[in-house]
């Protein structure tokens, strides 16, 4: 008997509320049983118009319905990614 694992791949979220927001819809549309984050999740820059919070993204992120959660770090996540990492933890 094979067994078979969906995987949903995203990139280049960079905080934006609106992709974050359509993250979530494609988890619960999809149902994957594994969500790959590969990089560029948090945002390197001070433009932060539509962008949650880095907390707010680890909130977010964390309450995806799925069974595993796979982070592959970008070259934004450098900033920002203890803080990220400590509010995933929370």
């Amino acid at each position: 008997m094979s067994t078979k694992t969906t995987v949903l791949t995203v990139t280049d979220l960079h905080r934006s509320a609106a992709l974050l927001a359509a993250l979530r819809e494609a988890v619960v549309r999809y149902k994957p049983n594994l969500v790959a984050l590969v990089g560029d999740v948090l945002h390197g820059f001070d433009d932060n118009s539509y962008r949650m919070s880095v907390l707010g993204s680890a909130k977010l992120l964390s309450q995806l319905p799925c069974a595993e959660i796979v982070f592959v770090r970008g070259n934004h996540e450098d900033d920002a990614w203890s803080l990220f990492a400590d509010a995933w933890r929370a």
